[in-house]
């Protein structure tokens, strides 16, 4: 009985010891294919990267020539070489201005007071109360004079009406009227 026991004992570690040799080589080619698959996609990521890093340098440098010698973004698009110092000044300065104190009523479809500020051809035009701003002169445009809440106390009202705007702003608006009150189209 003894024997017996030794023997299944020892048949169960043979067994076991055939298990583990399989698992184990299992193991070694597992980890072996998952090397292989990793240098692969090293290798091909290194590949697609020196091949995208050689395009973007060669626009760059493409870029750079046809620019002129220099590769800055604002130098290479299209609408900076034809875009005028005051047109830079509108779409930079005064449009966010303008947007956000005065489109709400005189723009779109709103146009209190008679006044659209969707065009420079119909901000000059002017509203009920006549023109509103003089190119080139500040001193005599009403629209300056409202924003500095320094025009007529009912009407037209200081505008904009809830509270006034930064002493940067009022001067940014003034010199864009001293400028010419140039306007451009601004998409959104």
């Amino acid at each position: 009985m003894a024997d017996k026991g030794r023997e299944e004992t020892t048949e169960q570690l043979q067994d076991y010891s055939r298990r583990f040799v399989l698992w184990s080589s299992k193991e070694d080619s597992v980890y072996s294919f998952v090397n292989m698959v990793r240098n692969r996609l090293v290798s091909e990521l290194a590949l697609t990267f020196g091949v995208v890093l050689v395009l973007v340098l060669a626009s760059a440098g493409c870029t750079k020539a046809a620019s002129g010698g220099s590769a800055s973004p604002e130098a290479s698009s299209p609408n900076s070489q034809t875009i005028s110092q005051p047109e830079r000044d509108y779409r930079d300065k005064v449009y966010p201005i303008l947007k956000n104190n005065c489109f709400r009523c005189h723009s779109g479809m709103n146009h209190r007071g008679g006044l659209s500020m969707n065009t420079r051809e119909s901000l000059l035009k002017g509203g009920r109360d006549g023109v509103v701003v003089i190119p080139g002169k500040p001193e005599t445009s009403l629209l300056v004079d409202l924003v500095r809440h320094e025009g007529p106390k009912n009407d037209p009202m200081p505008m904009p009406p809830k509270s006034k705007l930064s002493d940067a702003d009022i001067y940014v608006l003034t010199q864009w009227v001293k400028d010419g009150a140039v306007m451009v189209p601004i998409r959104p």
